[in-house]
């Protein structure tokens, strides 16, 4: 018989072990699948795991929950792009915490709903720490999340050039703008 394990990383132990029996009903009553054997419920696990520059942890992490965003004002020559990754629970924190240590930017905040944190990469040199890792990453994109960053990473040098400035131009940039946060998800 197969063996289904489930590893969780130790910032969901909360929600995993609770995520873990759930799931163990669900395929014991065939409600979830008929193709999985089991010895036994499934096991939790607690990870010390940390993200990682050198994975694509972060990465399936900001497809899930991240957002690349880029505010023109149509009225003033001001802008702010940031880089937002949200989560819910204090158990969060400590991973939240560490994408600060990993980029050696951004901030944690509280978020508007009780009990949700957000790391924020703010301002037009802050983002750019980003780069290094998203470039490296670009072929193990599996949503369209690809395309916002390509996007938001293009309209960044436009602004870094000053073509914002231009009124015309950043007509032309508000509406790319627009575009990042609209992409439609879809999976590979």
């Amino acid at each position: 018989m197969k063996r289904r394990q489930n590893e969780i990383a130790r910032h969901q132990a909360p929600q995993g072990s609770q995520r873990c029996t759930a799931v163990d009903q669900l395929l014991r009553t065939n409600m979830l699948c008929t193709t999985v054997l089991l010895e036994g419920p499934i096991q939790y696990k607690r990870s010390n795991i940390l993200p990682s520059l050198d994975n694509q942890w972060l990465l399936g992490f900001t497809e899930a929950e991240g957002c690349f965003t880029i505010s023109l004002l149509s009225n003033s020559k001001a802008f702010r792009t940031r880089f937002i990754l949200s989560q819910k629970g204090d158990v969060n924190l400590p991973i939240l915490s560490h994408f600060t240590l990993l980029f050696q930017a951004g901030k944690i905040e509280g978020h508007s709903t009780k009990d949700n944190y957000s790391f924020i990469v703010s301002g037009l040199k802050s983002v750019q720490h980003l780069w290094p890792y998203f470039d490296n990453n670009l072929s193990h994109f599996l949503t369209s999340k690809k395309d916002s960053y390509l996007a938001f990473k293009e309209v960044n040098g436009s602004i870094e050039q000053g073509l914002h400035l231009n009124p015309e131009r950043r007509k032309e940039l508000i509406t790319k703008c627009q575009h990042i946060n609209s992409i439609t998800r879809k999976t590979k």
